[in-house]
């Protein structure tokens, strides 16, 4: 068996295959179309269309709501800083998870709302309230910082210690109380 030259199967297959040219049609009556049609194909002419005059999803937020939910929102501005206003663990060490605390608020001026700590110590801390001698764990900071909604009432005491067994005693951190404007 040999095999054909590719110019003669070619030849051979337009042959069999009856191509024939695409030429304009009229065509009258009801026709299936199997293929897209553009907007000035369907139409005499093409109509604008606006997402704007399209309805909104269900839910969907409005100008109204959008100025409701704000009305309603409280705005937060800082009520206190440390009583040390930038923590440097050089001079002021963060005592060890078995030690005492480091106080760093005496008593909170407002409600507490949020708070807002950076820092470059790389430690898990414990941030407590309460009176010396009965301090509970409010929340533990991560490594590098946080920016964490809170409910502290004013008048309270908040102190840190490591969570680690170890004093820090290198880094720094700086820390925002945020309470309602």
């Amino acid at each position: 068996m040999t095999a054909a030259h590719p110019g003669t199967l070619l030849k051979e297959i337009r042959e069999k295959a009856d191509l024939v040219d695409t030429q304009p049609v009229s065509i009258s009556g009801n026709v299936t179309v199997l293929g897209p049609l553009t907007d000035a194909q369907i139409r005499a002419s093409a109509l604008p269309v606006s997402v704007a005059s399209l309805p909104l999803p269900s839910g969907a937020s409005t100008e109204a709501t959008l100025l409701l939910i704000r009305s309603n929102t409280k705005r937060l501005k800082i009520i206190d800083y440390p009583d040390v206003a930038f923590l440097n663990c050089t001079s002021t060490t963060i005592p060890k998870s078995s030690g005492g605390f480091l106080q760093i608020v005496a008593t909170l001026v407002d409600d507490c709302k949020k708070i807002i700590w950076g820092d470059d110590i790389g430690k898990f801390i414990g941030l407590y309230t309460g009176a010396a001698a009965s301090e509970a764990l409010y929340v533990i900071i991560p490594k590098g910082g946080i920016e964490i909604e809170v409910n502290i009432p004013a008048g309270t005491r908040i102190s840190l210690r490591n969570m680690e067994d170890v004093n820090i005693t290198n880094g720094k951190a700086a820390i925002s109380f945020l309470g309602e404007a």
